[in-house]
């Protein structure tokens, strides 16, 4: 199941890595994972996209929209 989240959110590289060593960016994206990997059914974000770069927010953004999709 937090393989399936790393992977869904491109971030499978992250996993050996120590977290206190991860960018904001990083570190937002991990939460992320752990937030879907719960399978929570209400995901409260507060600046989802807050520390991320252009290319991230655009991916998170996608991929709340189709959670977003799938829940209704």
């Amino acid at each position: 199941m937090c393989q399936n989240a790393l992977e869904k959110l491109g971030i499978s590289h992250l996993k050996e890595r120590i977290f206190t060593n991860l960018s904001g960016g990083e570190k937002q994206l991990v939460y992320l994972a752990r937030v879907l990997s719960s399978k929570a059914k209400i995901i409260f974000m507060d600046e989802p996209v807050s520390g991320l770069d252009f290319g991230n927010q655009i991916k998170l953004l996608n991929l709340i929209k189709t959670l977003s999709k799938v829940a209704t």
